[in-house]
């Protein structure tokens, strides 16, 4: 990881993040999921544009174990810790998948 995250996190940061995050899913036995990146990191991940991000925004779309996204969560603050990253520096937005509500006139 970048010696100066203060300053965002660049490419190398955010995937050596993630992997760190998938595995310690992985050791902890969790169930196959889908963890969607959107937002800065997704730009600072697929475009050139962006070279770096405060933040890693995430949604999981459906888990297929209602316990996933909790154990997900749980591994994202693990890693926060052992990295001494501030506290919601990997956040979800849960109802990011939630069908459209719609509001009568």
């Amino acid at each position: 990881m970048s010696a100066n995250v203060e300053n965002g996190f660049v490419r190398e940061d955010i995937t050596a993040l993630l992997a760190e995050v998938a595995a310690e899913y992985v050791a902890k036995g969790g169930s196959p999921l889908s963890v969607v990146v959107y937002g800065g990191a997704s730009a600072v991940l697929r475009h050139n544009f962006r070279k770096t991000t405060h933040d890693i925004d995430y949604s999981i779309p459906e888990p297929a174990d209602p316990d996933s996204s909790e154990l997900f969560a749980d591994c994202v603050a693990l890693v926060g810790e052992r990295h001494d990253l501030f506290p919601r520096w990997m956040h979800s937005f849960p109802h990011l998948w939630e069908e459209p509500r719609y509001q009568e006139n």
